[in-house]
């Protein structure tokens, strides 16, 4: 049976613990980090750390195990981690605090030996081995489930990577390898191996070669634009200098009539 909310009281960090409450059972939501959003039944409770009081029922004290409704935590950048949702209220009577974990993300290097299989994801075509994935985990359990996925040698033969990673250290870089057994067809996934070799290194230099060619397109257009600029630059300075030599014309003209006038009277 799923119990109701009944009561929130928090003082500080301590539970105020109200008349009447004997029958109420208090569960802390707790975080690392904290002050995550609190999410229960889809109604925000505050931020965590947090402690809601829930009614036990005879059920409840009979079998020693109390089932709350789904709370979740969302964190600032919005992902969601669930908190447990079944106590053993006979081994914590007075109350139990479960905590959650921001999620992490790991990376996920899919290699072989030889490289150049295909990695297949979820039937996905991912590309050739080795690839990189990246995954976000809560590390609150030793192991975290990813997709299924498979190498697929050249020569037909396969094999399944583990669906199960350790996600509990601090190591966020994990490397999963699949050796191919020496048996019919290794030669080909060998020499196959080569040729994908061969191929990513010409794409490199394709992909060098347009990059070079970018720049050069690049300072081109650049150079370009500065030369317009200081030819701009010089024409402005040109008619700049003609209107200043066109006032001081007027000015020395002007002069000259002043001095004609005072000297001669015209």
């Amino acid at each position: 049976m799923k119990n109701k909310i009944i009561n929130i009281t928090v003082v500080g960090l301590g539970i105020l613990i109200m008349s009447g409450c004997s029958n109420k059972y208090p569960v802390t939501f707790a975080s690392k980090p904290v002050n995550g959003n609190l999410i229960c039944e889809g109604k925000n409770m505050g931020s965590t750390p947090k402690t809601l009081y829930y009614e036990l029922t005879e059920e409840n004290k009979k079998s020693g195990d109390l089932h709350i409704r789904k709370c979740i935590i969302k964190w600032s950048n919005n992902q969601t981690t669930e908190y447990a949702q079944h106590f053993d209220i006979n081994k914590f009577p007075d109350g139990v605090m479960t905590t959650a974990n921001s999620p992490h993300r790991y990376s996920v290097t899919f290699n072989t030996y030889p490289q150049g299989a295909t990695l297949i994801c979820n039937n996905k075509n991912i590309g050739y081995t080795p690839q990189k994935l990246s995954y976000l985990f809560n590390n609150n359990s030793y192991s975290s489930n990813i997709e299924s996925c498979s190498a697929n040698w050249a020569s037909g033969y396969s094999e399944n990577y583990p669906t199960s990673i350790s996600t509990n250290t601090s190591n966020t870089n994990i490397n999963l390898l699949l050796q191919r057994p020496k048996t019919d067809g290794y030669n080909i996934d060998s020499n196959f191996e080569l040729k994908v070799q061969n191929m990513k290194y010409q794409k490199r230099q394709s992909e060098a070669a347009e990059a070079n060619a970018r720049a050069s397109r690049d300072a081109a257009y650049a150079a370009e634009k500065n030369a317009k600029a200081n030819k701009k630059a010089a024409n402005d300075a040109y008619y700049q200098n003609l209107n200043r030599n066109r006032q001081l014309q007027n000015q020395n003209y002007q002069l000259q009539n002043i001095n004609n006038y005072m000297r001669y009277g015209y």
